[in-house]
């Protein structure tokens, strides 16, 4: 037999339907309410991260512009804005790795 007549198996069955049947277990046994939860809040933190990043965007525009404009007043309010950002980010981000762990 030569190596150049060897076929190459492919896969037999669904991968969608064969992953459920592996996570299925876990999704089904006793502590299913704790696994399902830890998923939801697992979802939320991400999304909460992701509002926290758009949010942080948004202060980059506002800052800039109070710096082009030589306005003291706003730059001191947008970093009083930024501390409450970057600390709601810095307790979302400690959550989501802790409960990814």
């Amino acid at each position: 037999m030569d190596n150049f007549s060897i076929v190459h198996a492919t896969p037999k069955g669904n991968i969608i339907g064969d992953a459920w049947r592996i996570a299925k277990a876990y999704w089904t046994i006793e502590e299913r309410w704790s696994a399902w939860g830890l998923l939801v809040a697992i979802v939320t933190l991400n999304l909460c991260s992701v509002y926290a990043s758009v949010r942080i965007n948004d202060w980059n525009k506002n800052f800039y512009n109070a710096l082009q404009a030589f306005n003291s007043g706003e730059v001191f309010r947008q970093l009083g804005i930024f501390c409450i950002i970057a600390a709601f980010a810095v307790t979302i981000s400690v959550y989501a790795v802790y409960l990814n762990q």
